[in-house]
């Protein structure tokens, strides 16, 4: 069927103005979905990001505006306590920490049964300084025994916490609680001390040290210019002459105490 005769078959009059319109309708409705609905989507996109630009620079300038106060708030500010541990070496930061629990303790009421050193471990720039602590109170006591070491200073962090009814029991029976308390130093402030080192001989005296360099073995020929030497023709026991400088004179050998003097 050709299109003229398909034009000729539509209907006229008010339905084929109908149909007319259906036809712009499916049309409008084909563009809005193709074309014109991504284009509004990504306007839409556009202006909430450029809203959400703008909120975020008008809280950054109040932001600004603050620091000025912030910063002499800061310099007028006395300093505040350190979080960290006071010690130059673990062995005293250790101490340190140790008083600090037994003070937390007697302000409660609680007990320490005993403590333990945990090695220290390098963490970042700091060492982490360790406690194994067990200590018996009731339960309210342990609650603020835990809270006043977190809210205190020096900074403390609580691992490995156990709880447990104590043997002996009441009507307000006590916790055994074991639990260790880690805090921090600065790693540079124990530097660790130089080996003992071997005193220097003195000048003249007769201990100086034997190296390689002054004794040569049984029967080995001359190495140097310090290596004792046996002329052939000195007698069997003479003392070696030391080679070394033509120059200079040859030392004389150490003088034997009588053989009646020996012990």
């Amino acid at each position: 069927m050709s299109v003229a005769a398909l034009i000729r078959r539509l209907p006229e009059g008010r339905a084929g103005r109908a149909l007319a319109l259906l036809l712009l309708g499916c049309v409008l409705g084909l563009a809005w979905l193709s074309v014109l609905g991504p284009v509004w989507s990504r306007y839409a996109e556009r202006a909430q990001g450029l809203a959400l630009q703008r909120a975020t620079l008008a809280r950054m300038q109040r932001l600004v505006a603050t620091l000025p106060a912030l910063r002499h708030a800061a310099a007028v500010a006395a300093p505040g306590p350190s979080p960290l541990i006071e010690g130059a070496t673990d062995a005293v930061a250790g101490a340190n920490l140790q008083d600090r629990l037994q003070q937390v303790a007697t302000a409660l009421g609680a007990s320490i049964v005993s403590t333990e050193n945990v090695p220290s471990v390098l963490v970042g720039h700091y060492r982490r300084i360790g406690l194994h602590v067990s200590i018996s109170a009731s339960f309210p006591t342990v609650i603020g025994f835990i809270a006043r070491l977190e809210a205190g200073t020096p900074a403390s962090v609580i691992d490995a916490l156990h709880l447990r009814v104590a043997e002996e029991g009441g009507a307000a029976a006590n916790m055994d609680c074991d639990m260790i308390v880690y805090a921090f130093r600065h790693a540079d402030g124990a530097p660790n001390a130089p080996p003992a080192s071997a005193p220097a001989p003195v000048e003249g005296s007769a201990f100086a040290p034997i190296t390689a360099s002054t004794v040569a073995p049984a029967g080995a020929p001359a190495g140097g210019p310090t290596s004792p030497q046996s002329s052939p023709d000195s007698p069997a026991g003479s003392a070696p002459a030391i080679v070394g400088d033509p120059a200079s004179p040859a030392p004389s050998p150490p003088s034997l105490p009588p053989a009646g003097d020996a012990p």
